[in-house]
């Protein structure tokens, strides 16, 4: 009778320990594979062929969606609300071509042969916003054109920079961001308070 009693609580207590087994699985939770950004307050922007560095700052009530990074060519942020987002990078009219249409077009007055055959009346507005980044004016560039017969329009914000390789010119060149936005694109006076505080002006 004890041996029986014995194996009746030798197989309970193994059931009992399996199940608390299964019940410490269930409770582990998975990784959801996505980053946290929203407490990182700067970032580090590299930009040109002799690679420089500055940098950029999270502005009020939006946050980084890049992965946190020491340095990176492209950094993207995101309203909190997710009404408007803006990619910031630097963009170099080389002589022999363009690194983006709008860049090209503000430096030569015209696209180059490779654009103007996929773009059709491409027309650019300029606006100075009244502001100044290392002695460089900051302006807005609208840029309107047809693409696979839509019209679009693309917002810049940015200033001028000259781009050198092993210390010669390489190449003249706008740093900033593109401004996308699910309604109209901000005032000039938004705009420029959004750079003032992207890139830490005072």
């Amino acid at each position: 009778m004890k041996k029986l009693l014995a194996v009746f609580l030798a197989g309970a207590l193994a059931f009992s320990l399996a199940a608390c087994g299964d019940k410490a699985d269930t409770d582990i939770d998975e990784p959801s594979g996505e980053v946290d950004t929203s407490a990182i307050e700067q970032m580090t922007l590299e930009y040109g062929q002799d690679v420089q560095e500055i940098t950029i700052y999270k502005p009020q009530n939006a946050s980084f969606t890049n992965e946190e990074s020491d340095h990176t060519d492209l950094i993207s942020i995101s309203s909190d609300d997710m009404s408007w987002w803006i990619d910031i990078w630097g963009s170099t009219a080389y002589d022999y071509g363009a690194g983006e249409p709008f860049v090209y077009y503000y430096y030569k007055g015209e696209l180059d042969e490779y654009y103007s055959e996929t773009l059709s009346n491409f027309t650019q507005t300029v606006t100075d916003l009244g502001v100044e980044f290392n002695g460089k004016a900051v302006k807005k560039i609208e840029s309107t054109y047809t693409e696979d017969g839509e019209e679009q329009t693309d917002t810049f914000i940015g200033f001028e920079f000259e781009d050198k390789r092993d210390g010669e010119h390489f190449g003249d060149g706008l740093l900033g961001f593109q401004f996308e936005a699910y309604d109209e694109i901000p005032s000039d006076a938004e705009c420029a308070n959004l750079f003032k505080e992207v890139f830490g002006v005072k």
